[in-house]
C-alpha cells in the first residue's frame, strides 16, 4: 500500500490501493483529503452507493476507458478486479482514508458488507457504450 502523494511516479497501469494522509482536528474528528495531486486523472464524476444488502455483489463489468478511484466511506469492500490475461488482483478497503485505484481495462466484482457506503471518482462521464456487462464477453478481449 502506498501513501498517495506518490502518484506522481507511480506505474497507473495496475490497481493498487493508496492511504491518504489523516489530519486530526483537535479531538474534533478526522479529515482525509482528496486533492489533485492524489489523482491519476481528472475527474468527471463521482458517486455514492449505499444501502446496499449485507453479501451483495455489485459491479461485475468491464470498462474499455474509464479508470476510478474507489473509498469505503464506512463498512467494508472486497474487491476483485482481472485483466484480459486473466491475472486477478484482490483488495479490501475498510477505512474511510484508503482508497483503491482501477484503472481502465479491468473486470471487478464489488462485494459489499452490511453498512457499507461506497464513495466513487471517475475519469469519465457515462457512456454505456464504455461497459461490457457479460463476463464471457469480457473473456473474448485482448
Amino acid at each position: 500500500m502506498k501513501n498517495a502523494k506518490a502518484f506522481r511516479n507511480e506505474n497507473i497501469s495496475i490497481p493498487r490501493k493508496f492511504i491518504l494522509d489523516k489530519i486530526n482536528s483537535s479531538g474534533d474528528g478526522i479529515i482525509s483529503i482528496l486533492e489533485k495531486e492524489n489523482l491519476p486523472f481528472v475527474p468527471k464524476r463521482t458517486y455514492w452507493i449505499y444501502d446496499v444488502p449485507n453479501n451483495t455483489k455489485r459491479g461485475g463489468h468491464y470498462h474499455y476507458q474509464l479508470e476510478q478511484i474507489i473509498i469505503a466511506i464506512s463498512g467494508v469492500l472486497n474487491i476483485t478486479l482481472e485483466d484480459t490475461s486473466g491475472i486477478k488482483y484482490k483488495f479490501t478497503l475498510e477505512k474511510p482514508n484508503e482508497y483503491l485505484h482501477i484503472p481502465m481495462g479491468y473486470w471487478r466484482d464489488i462485494f459489499f458488507e452490511k453498512n457499507t457506503i461506497l464513495y466513487c471518482v471517475a475519469s469519465e462521464e457515462f457512456d454505456e457504450n464504455d461497459y461490457v456487462r457479460d463476463y464471457g464477453d469480457f473473456k473474448q478481449l485482448e
